[in-house]
């Protein structure tokens, strides 16, 4: 026991107090410094908005957060639309093309999303591919709340590739059924035996849709192909090979024809197309020629 003389008391519980207190703020200090990265969240903490009118949380939350939550907010959007029934709304963020190829009124997409009529459901996906403000998902369509005889009896999970293009930060447009885009390409070229247009690119995300023009420009019969692999699309340091069945092998002399030509696809980085290539066009002299569009 420490003996402290009666008129220093006083003054030693001062000194202990105050060294007490200089402790605790170091140690606070110390353990602050050490785990500052566990309470660094890698999203914002929009609870802060709590106090503020919804109207200022939805406005601000799309620029808050990062693009893996965006895309969350996008597709969970998306199923409060289909699930709610709010179809004019939906058609509303429809792709432009895909609305025309595909639904072209607010009635024909209710009878498309009737798949997902005998229940809620939400989309669920593992990862997704994004090439320039284009977000490509491999979309499950999940039943909320599953029953055990669901469970029992095998219910059908339906998938698809949706495609969500981001316009701006919580503006965006959607697509179903694999579709990616259609543009309208114009561009012609001849090798003196024919000469090729391309009109309009259709890209899913399983196929490519080419719509051509083909003159023969000769006074005799012309050979476009003599396998499938002698018609391509060269993406980059990839080929995919024409469908026999949407092209035919010879053309009649000084004829033309329209052709929807379809190539096999699974997009990918690689799966822009680059240019149409016909490598076998020859007549009766035999000498081959190739043709070569850029698309």
């Amino acid at each position: 026991m420490i003996n402290i003389p009666k008129e220093n008391v006083k003054a030693f519980i001062t000194i202990v107090s105050g060294v007490a207190i200089l402790v605790s703020i170091a140690l606070f200090i110390d353990v602050k410094f050490i785990f500052k990265d566990v309470f660094n969240e890698t999203e914002p903490d929009l609870t802060q908005y709590n106090n503020t009118a919804e109207s200022k949380v939805e406005e601000n939350k799309y620029n808050l957060v990062s693009e893996e939550r965006r895309l969350l907010y996008y597709t969970d959007e998306i199923m409060a639309m289909i699930n709610n029934k709010e179809f004019s709304k939906l058609y509303s963020v429809l792709e432009e093309n895909y609305r025309n190829l595909y639904v072209k009124s607010v009635a024909e997409l209710e009878e498309d999303m009737a798949r997902f009529a005998d229940g809620e459901y939400s989309l669920s996906y593992d990862e997704y591919y994004k090439e320039g403000n284009m977000f490509l998902i491999d979309a499950r369509f999940e039943r909320v709340n599953m029953t055990r005889e669901d469970i029992v009896n095998g219910v059908k999970t339906p998938i698809d590739t949706v495609c969500i293009r981001e316009i701006e930060k919580g503006k965006y447009t959607v697509a179903f059924n694999g579709f990616i885009s259609k543009n309208t390409i114009n561009k012609e070229q001849s090798n003196k035996l024919i000469k090729v247009k391309v009109n309009e690119m259709t890209v899913k995300a399983d196929s490519t849709e080419l719509v051509i023009y083909v003159e023969n420009l000769t006074d005799e019969k012309v050979t476009l192909y003599d396998d499938r692999i002698d018609i391509y699309l060269a993406h980059n340091g990839n080929f995919k090979y024409v469908n026999p069945n949407t092209i035919t092998k010879e053309l009649a002399p000084n004829a033309s024809t329209i052709y929807k030509l379809t190539f096999r696809n699974i997009y990918c980085k690689d799966s822009k197309p680059k240019y149409l290539r016909f490598n076998r066009v020859y007549a009766s002299d035999g000498k081959i020629r190739n043709l070569e569009i850029k698309l």
